[in-house]
Protein backbone atom coordinates (compact mmCIF):
# COMPACT_ATOMS: atom_id res chain seq x y z
CA UNK A 1 0.00 0.00 0.00
CA UNK A 2 1.11 3.42 -0.89
CA UNK A 3 1.57 6.28 1.83
CA UNK A 4 -1.14 8.32 0.36
CA UNK A 5 -3.56 5.64 0.68
CA UNK A 6 -1.95 4.68 4.63
CA UNK A 7 -2.11 8.40 5.60
CA UNK A 8 -6.21 8.25 3.80
CA UNK A 9 -6.62 5.25 6.12
CA UNK A 10 -5.29 6.89 9.38
CA UNK A 11 -7.11 9.59 9.02
CA UNK A 12 -10.76 8.61 7.75
CA UNK A 13 -10.73 5.20 8.80
CA UNK A 14 -10.80 5.62 12.40
CA UNK A 15 -13.69 2.84 13.18
CA UNK A 16 -11.86 -0.91 13.40
CA UNK A 17 -13.76 -3.80 11.86
CA UNK A 18 -13.36 -7.37 11.95
CA UNK A 19 -15.32 -8.22 8.44
CA UNK A 20 -16.96 -5.22 5.95
CA UNK A 21 -20.31 -5.22 4.30
CA UNK A 22 -21.27 -2.83 1.74
CA UNK A 23 -24.83 -2.56 1.30
CA UNK A 24 -26.35 -2.49 -1.98
CA UNK A 25 -22.95 -2.76 -3.55
CA UNK A 26 -24.54 -5.19 -6.53
CA UNK A 27 -26.69 -1.58 -7.76
CA UNK A 28 -25.44 1.02 -9.81
CA UNK A 29 -25.73 4.74 -8.00
CA UNK A 30 -24.12 6.54 -10.89
CA UNK A 31 -26.58 8.51 -13.10
CA UNK A 32 -25.87 10.34 -15.99
CA UNK A 33 -26.80 14.03 -16.93
CA UNK A 34 -29.40 12.62 -19.66
CA UNK A 35 -30.84 10.00 -17.13
CA UNK A 36 -31.06 12.80 -14.46
CA UNK A 37 -33.32 14.72 -17.18
CA UNK A 38 -35.28 12.28 -18.04
CA UNK A 39 -35.98 10.99 -14.39
CA UNK A 40 -37.38 14.57 -13.45
CA UNK A 41 -39.36 14.81 -16.25
CA UNK A 42 -40.97 11.46 -15.39
CA UNK A 43 -41.54 12.43 -12.45
CA UNK A 44 -43.06 15.89 -12.99
CA UNK A 45 -45.36 13.78 -15.26
CA UNK A 46 -46.74 11.49 -12.54
CA UNK A 47 -45.15 8.69 -13.80
CA UNK A 48 -44.86 5.39 -11.32
CA UNK A 49 -40.94 4.13 -10.03
CA UNK A 50 -42.17 0.90 -12.05
CA UNK A 51 -42.79 3.12 -15.06
CA UNK A 52 -39.82 5.04 -14.71
CA UNK A 53 -37.08 1.94 -13.63
CA UNK A 54 -38.44 0.11 -16.47
CA UNK A 55 -37.74 3.30 -18.80
CA UNK A 56 -34.24 3.89 -17.46
CA UNK A 57 -33.76 0.22 -17.53
CA UNK A 58 -32.31 0.52 -13.70
CA UNK A 59 -33.63 -1.58 -10.72
CA UNK A 60 -36.41 0.33 -8.66
CA UNK A 61 -33.76 0.37 -5.88
CA UNK A 62 -31.35 2.62 -7.62
CA UNK A 63 -34.42 4.47 -8.74
CA UNK A 64 -35.38 5.04 -5.12
CA UNK A 65 -32.23 6.13 -3.60
CA UNK A 66 -32.25 8.41 -6.75
CA UNK A 67 -36.15 9.95 -5.95
CA UNK A 68 -34.49 10.27 -2.30
CA UNK A 69 -31.52 12.11 -2.85
CA UNK A 70 -32.96 14.72 -5.58
CA UNK A 71 -35.79 15.52 -3.09
CA UNK A 72 -33.39 15.71 -0.48
CA UNK A 73 -31.45 18.61 -2.51
CA UNK A 74 -34.72 20.23 -3.71
CA UNK A 75 -34.53 18.83 -7.48
CA UNK A 76 -38.36 17.46 -6.83
CA UNK A 77 -40.78 17.94 -5.08
CA UNK A 78 -43.54 15.99 -3.12
CA UNK A 79 -46.44 15.01 -5.83
CA UNK A 80 -49.94 13.35 -5.60
CA UNK A 81 -49.65 9.38 -5.30
CA UNK A 82 -45.61 9.84 -4.15
CA UNK A 83 -43.47 6.80 -5.52
CA UNK A 84 -46.77 5.64 -7.41
CA UNK A 85 -47.38 8.80 -8.76
CA UNK A 86 -50.62 9.57 -10.89
CA UNK A 87 -50.92 5.91 -12.08
CA UNK A 88 -52.40 4.93 -8.57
Amino acid sequence: MNSVAKQLERTYMTRQRNKLYIACEEYDFTWSSDELRSFREMWRQGLSIREMSMELKRHQNEVAILIIDQSEIGYINPRAGGLFGSTV
